[in-house]
């Protein structure tokens, strides 16, 4: 296990900080990503360091699916093994974002953000980063909460294609 810490937990680290876009969250995730490595070894059936990472990677998709499902990181693994959370300090905070390159990340959110036609972009800002309810950005933008809904869905949708486009050429970059 030590090995496969040694060999995946920057790559992991720069996985999540990408995709959250919090260091201090990137770094929970990593943690329980060999939390519920270590809970489930048993499971594991690769043989050589490769097969360890894809393991790995595929505890970390499933992880940071039910981040975005859930919106939070679920700690029952760390609990399980008794693992405290570790707060990291500021100065870990920044190579963090800048192991993951997250100052490049986040103009690239603006800059796509700002790419988005005006009713778009402030739906998604105000539903998405702001996290108003849709009530409340209906009243807002003096419209219908359908109307609202339908902005933010075809908002997100062409960000996510910007930004999957921009997040496969940092990738090929670093990883």
């Amino acid at each position: 296990m030590t090995r496969l810490y040694d060999e995946n937990a920057e790559d992991l680290l720069r996985y999540f900080a990408r995709r959250t876009v919090d260091s201090q969250l990137a770094f929970d995730l990593v943690s329980e990503t060999f939390a519920e490595a270590i809970a489930s070894r048993g499971s594991f059936k690769g043989n050589s360091s490769e097969d360890g990472r894809r393991w790995l990677f595929g505890i970390a998709r499933n992880l940071m699916n039910n981040y975005f499902r859930r919106g939070h990181v679920e700690q029952r693994a760390m609990q399980r093994l008794r693992f405290e959370p570790v707060e990291i300090g500021k100065d870990d905070a920044e190579q963090i974002e800048e192991l993951a390159q997250m100052a490049e990340m986040r103009a690239a959110v603006e800059r796509a953000l700002g790419s988005l036609k005006p009713e778009y972009r402030d739906a998604v800002r105000a539903r998405i980063l702001q996290q108003k309810s849709y009530a409340d950005v209906a009243r807002e933008m003096g419209t219908s909460e359908d109307v609202v809904r339908a902005r933010v869905s075809r908002g997100l949708k062409k960000l996510k294609k910007e930004l999957e486009q921009i997040r496969g050429s940092m990738e090929d970059s670093n990883v």
